[in-house]
């Protein structure tokens, strides 16, 4: 059962990364789509719309990220404390 947890824990990021978020451009309006996992790796974006630069307030979007992740983790770290051995 705990590697059924560990398969799921790593799913689950999988999961996060591969989901998809829409930025909007200030300067045109211009929407993309950028995966979690991409907005993890960069930190500016080029408009697809009007090539304007788009810095991606990184620290905001790490903290949201690091929440999710603890939340992801939080089921596991709970079991493993009932399984261990004494």
């Amino acid at each position: 059962m705990l590697h059924e947890m560990e398969a799921s824990h790593a799913e689950a990021h999988i999961i996060l990364d591969r989901t998809q978020i829409e930025i909007s451009c200030p300067g045109c309006g211009y929407k993309t789509a950028k995966t979690v996992g991409w907005l993890r790796k960069n930190t500016k974006l080029a408009c697809p719309g009007c090539d304007h630069e788009i810095a991606l307030e990184v620290d905001h979007v790490r903290t949201a990220f690091e929440r999710a992740d603890k939340r992801i983790e939080k089921p596991q770290r709970t079991l493993h404390g009932k399984f261990s051995r004494r």
